[in-house]
């Protein structure tokens, strides 16, 4: 007669094992091929992983780097007092660290805006708890950082010259024809109030009766700038005035320079004669 009873109190733990190691390694194969620098660290901030990325992007090699401790690496250059916050935060408390921004200059690649995910993970001991590690996972955000801080620039020097043009200006908004932006020129020409412009049409407003120019906006699409010469406006009070309008096609926008002109005769660009703006 054949004991079960030995069967069933047979350990499984042994291929329990093997299972979790085998996830590890195929968890740690597909990381590597991931574009983002990705480390793992222990409860001592010794590297014991990093992806290809991380070496590529860092431009140190893995014998110098796997078994160090992260602010050792690289002549010192992870040595960032956030990063130092951050990760002992997380070795204490096993918090969860999202989008957290790290901006530094390092000696190889120069100056560099980071954002920074870190979590506790068992990737490398496997999951019997032999010690804390600590996935990073690092997003260069540099390109992107400084392509927001040149429109913030652009945006202030273009808002500067708007409400100093000398010109009266209009921005209109392109799917509702609603105006968005005044200037001081445009509100001392026409007489009308800042409030009493935006969130209308300019013919909602009564500025002009010349159901031409309506056709002339209808053009942008396909012109970038378009001069249109004279066209009546009517001020607040009732006056009659005629300007030169130049009107430009913006990625969302369209930007109505208005100059009061004396000259009565009225003419519309060529595309020949149209600049795209």
């Amino acid at each position: 007669m054949i004991n079960q009873k030995g069967n069933d109190n047979a350990n499984p733990e042994p291929i329990k094992s093997r299972a979790d190691n085998t996830s590890n390694i195929i968890n740690m194969i597909i990381i590597d091929t991931l574009r983002d620098p990705l480390l793992v660290i222990d409860d001592y901030l010794k590297i014991l992983w990093a992806n290809r990325s991380f070496f590529e992007f860092f431009q140190v090699k893995p014998e110098n780097t796997i078994g160090k401790e992260i602010f050792a690496i690289g002549n010192g250059q992870w040595d960032i007092p956030e990063l130092r916050k951050l990760l002992d935060e997380i070795v204490q408390k096993e918090t969860v660290i999202n989008n957290f921004e790290v901006e530094h200059d390092f000696p190889i690649i120069g100056h560099k805006v980071m954002k920074i995910n870190a979590r506790m993970t068992n990737l490398i001991k496997g999951i019997k708890g032999e010690s804390k590690e600590i996935l990073l996972a690092i997003e260069d955000i540099t390109d992107a950082r400084q392509k927001e801080m040149e429109d913030k620039e652009y945006e202030a020097r273009f808002r500067r010259l708007f409400e100093t043009a000398q010109d009266g200006l209009l921005l209109i908004d392109h799917l509702t024809g609603k105006i968005v932006n005044v200037n001081k020129a445009i509100v001392e020409l026409l007489g009308f109030s800042s409030e009493e412009l935006l969130g209308r049409s300019l013919f909602q407003v009564g500025l002009t009766k010349d159901a031409k120019f309506q056709n002339i906006l209808n053009l942008l699409k396909d012109y970038g700038l378009i001069k249109y010469s004279p066209l009546q406006l009517i001020t607040k009070a009732g006056i009659r005035i005629n300007t030169e309008v130049n009107i430009m096609n913006r990625t969302k926008l369209i930007q109505c320079n208005v100059r009061l002109i004396t000259d009565e005769n009225p003419s519309i660009l060529q595309p020949s004669q149209q600049t795209l703006v």
